[in-house]
């Protein structure tokens, strides 16, 4: 997993920079000078964070995330092609679903 914050300047706003192993697999991201596509397997719960109740704690919102992927075999049969992709988000090294897509890219490869 790699946290793309901070690395605009390496990475470039669309990742265009980035080494061709990289796959933002995050939501639609255009703040600061990003303009990041939806990836189709983005994690569609939040987090709680201290001043807002969303999804539930981090590992809740994990488990809840790859119930959703398990129930969409649509979503499932894209995750194999991250298989060793180095996966950018916005989390790491906090538990993020990145960790959750590498395995079961791992298991369903």
């Amino acid at each position: 997993m790699i946290n793309v914050r901070g690395r605009l300047h390496d990475f470039g706003p669309r990742l265009e920079l980035a080494p061709a192993d990289v796959v933002y697999v995050g939501r639609r991201w255009t703040l600061g000078g990003w303009d990041l596509p939806r990836h189709p397997l983005y994690n569609p719960f939040a987090y709680d964070t201290p001043t807002r109740k969303r999804d539930g704690t981090r590992a809740e919102v994990m488990a809840k995330y790859r119930a959703h992927l398990l129930e969409r075999p649509d979503l499932l049969a894209l995750v194999p092609e991250l298989r060793g992709k180095a996966l950018a988000c916005w989390c790491a090294p906090q538990p993020c679903h990145a960790e959750v897509l590498a395995d079961l890219a791992e298991r369903l490869s």
